[in-house]
């Protein structure tokens, strides 16, 4: 009787663990797509406009601003 109990009870942890693994794999794919989205975007739309001056700092700020804003819900819901 103890083992069947033993054997339900390692497999209900690693059904958690499995779900922690996959939830944190899918977590870091879609921030590695953002990443990657970040990343072709900067050098394929912003890099040939050749910004200077506050153009240039005006996007930083909206960078900084977006990368905020989009990492704060997932900060704040963990």
């Amino acid at each position: 009787m103890s083992d069947s109990r033993e054997w339900s009870e390692l497999r209900a942890t690693l059904r958690l663990f499995m779900i922690w693994t996959v939830s944190s794999l899918i977590d870091s794919a879609f921030l590695a797509l953002w990443v990657s989205v970040q990343w072709v975007v900067n050098n394929k739309v912003v890099a040939p406009l050749i910004l200077t001056g506050i153009d240039k700092v005006v996007l930083t700020v909206f960078q900084v601003l977006f990368a905020i804003s989009t990492l704060a819900p997932v900060a704040i819901t963990i």
